[in-house]
């Protein structure tokens, strides 16, 4: 099962999205579900903290959108000095992934 560390910006439908996702042999990670509240208790800088290292611990970031907001301006550049694919074309991951699926069954 393939880390997927989903990079979107707080407001986008999270929940739709890891619907789409979920069974397709992919672990997704979606940083500001996983770490709700935290920066509101522990501060924006340990919540960066956390996001950063979490996304460290997985093999993809998929791209969910055009819009790049600054926190995903940094999870990419993040990803990239850690040779992290990033994959931005989600309808194309999200096909490949269910020809994947398919051709286990």
């Amino acid at each position: 099962m393939k880390t997927i560390y989903v990079c979107c910006p707080q407001n986008f439908a999270a929940m739709e999205t890891l619907s789409r996702v979920m069974g397709l042999d992919t672990l997704p990670l979606v940083p500001h579900l996983v770490f709700s509240g935290f920066e509101q208790k522990f501060g924006r800088k340990y919540a960066d903290m956390c996001r950063l290292r979490l996304l460290e611990k997985c093999e993809e970031v998929w791209l969910l959108t055009s819009h790049i907001s600054p926190e995903m301006k940094e999870e990419l550049k993040h990803a990239r000095k850690n040779n992290i694919p990033v994959m931005s074309k989600w309808e194309e991951i999200l096909k490949q992934e269910e020809a994947k699926l398919k051709a286990k069954i």
